[in-house]
């Protein structure tokens, strides 16, 4: 499946794999993020990002299989969706 020069990537671990929902359609990508310097502070929503996405079943490389544009998009729907369970969460 490796033939257009893709690089697939392991499965994340099921606490850092989400469901994302954009422009009608829901993306089950794994995220991951800067984690603070200081134990016991909260990672803020703008430290988030997409690292891979499954598609057709197999887990690929956010890099390697979206456009930037793309991946900014989804990464601006991931970071609305952690805000949100913040702001539900206080």
């Amino acid at each position: 499946m490796d033939d257009k020069g893709y690089k697939t990537t392991f499965p994340p671990l099921a606490e850092n794999v989400r469901e994302i929902k954009f422009g009608g359609a829901w993306f089950e990508v794994g995220i991951d993020c800067q984690k603070p310097d200081e134990p016991g502070v909260v990672t803020h929503p703008d430290n988030f990002w997409i690292d891979s996405i499954k598609i057709g079943g197999v887990w690929w490389g956010a890099q390697d299989v979206l456009s930037e544009g793309m991946r900014a998009c989804l990464d601006d729907s991931l970071r609305h969706s952690i805000a949100d369970e913040y702001k539900a969460a206080a």
